[in-house]
């Protein structure tokens, strides 16, 4: 799979692109008016192009290499997301109560990468100071972990696009792979994520993995 990718995506479209992009800069440095307008925008739809492409790529890689879900204690893999990520974010609180969270859970490698994509997502798409409570909910057959934060929210009209690949809020000045590497890897794992308001009024989001 990976070594289709590379050959038909990043290497033949990849080429397109890359000559689509070169003769657009030409055409807006040469042009005037609306004729510029328009080869800046086709311009900047390549680059997205390119980057997308990247982007998708360095997931399938991943994915690839990605060893099969298998048991893992879901408290010390917290507890360790947890405190990288308020290291890193001075603005960042995070309600975290680690004996919560004495679950096992399929997983693989990188599920911490998981929980860091969401907690700071709440930091980075918020302004000042914001909290993540963290809570957990059990069933017979899944776990839910859950991030409730107190920001400024994410719009309704949004939610559904934000786990797709390259797709990021109107304000974001990420790169709007995060949350589809999320949801990517989840699935992957078995399990899934979504998001909804908080009872603080900011963003909640809920990853769902199989409990082992």
């Amino acid at each position: 799979m990976v070594e289709l990718y590379d050959r038909l995506l990043r290497h033949d479209l990849g080429n397109d692109l890359q000559v689509i992009t070169g003769f657009s800069e030409v055409l807006a440095d040469e042009a005037d008016g609306e004729t510029a307008t328009y080869a800046e925008r086709i311009n900047e739809a390549a680059h997205s192009s390119a980057d997308l492409i990247q982007g998708v790529g360095n997931l399938v890689s991943t994915l690839e290499e990605e060893e099969e879900p298998e048991p893992r204690s879901l408290a010390p893999i917290l507890e360790r997301t947890v405190s990288e990520a308020e290291t890193g974010y001075d603005e960042l609180t995070v309600e975290f109560d680690k004996a919560a969270f004495e679950e096992t859970v399929y997983a693989g490698d990188l599920l911490e990468s998981v929980f860091t994509n969401v907690l700071t997502n709440a930091v980075v798409h918020n302004e000042g100071a914001v909290t993540v409570r963290t809570s957990v909910e059990t069933g017979v057959d899944d776990v839910v972990v859950c991030f409730a934060d107190d920001g400024a929210g994410i719009d309704p009209s949004v939610r559904d696009e934000l786990f797709e690949m390259g797709e990021k809020g109107p304000d974001s000045s990420g790169s709007g792979f995060g949350l589809g590497f999320v949801r990517a890897l989840t699935e992957s794992y078995g399990g899934d994520v979504t998001v909804a308001e908080s009872d603080a009024g900011g963003a909640e989001f809920r990853v769902r993995l199989q409990r082992a």
